[in-house]
């Protein structure tokens, strides 16, 4: 099991059944985190091998990408517990989704708490993004 840890919020994730639950409140910011280490450096103009990112979603973005680089055929993302994320958290979602359809090996679930109506808000538009997507709001 991998653990991600913050003040206020607590990323697992279950290789067996890969399965990353996330808990909490997710009010980082910085979007770097879906930026790999070479594009940033080369975006700052400098060596890749000295800009790694580090701030922000850039922990749980890894993560989500390690996940993607291991081709399972099921993926589930449990966000019952998740009371809150902001626009950068949002986005990094975007972003796992897009490249997961990119994938195209990957079958996303996510698991959704019917009664934080924002779930179903922010998650619904991900199908836009990738149609294959399974959503269960419990």
């Amino acid at each position: 099991m991998i653990e991600i840890n913050g003040n206020s919020y607590h990323v697992t994730y279950v290789p067996e059944t890969h399965t990353i639950a996330v808990r909490g409140v997710l009010r980082l910011y910085g979007t770097d985190g879906y930026i790999d280490g070479h594009e940033l450096a080369r975006n700052r103009g400098e060596a890749a091998e000295t800009d790694v990112p580090t701030g922000g979603y850039a922990s749980i973005m890894k993560l989500l990408l390690n996940i993607l680089s291991e081709k399972p055929a099921e993926i589930i993302l449990d966000l019952r517990e998740l009371q809150f994320v902001n626009s950068s958290g949002i986005n990094i979602f975007s972003k796992f989704a897009v490249k997961l359809g990119e994938q195209e090996r990957s079958h996303l679930t996510i698991r959704g708490n019917q009664k934080l109506s924002w779930q179903s808000n922010v998650f619904t538009n991900l199908k836009t993004i990738l149609p294959t997507l399974t959503l269960a709001f419990e």
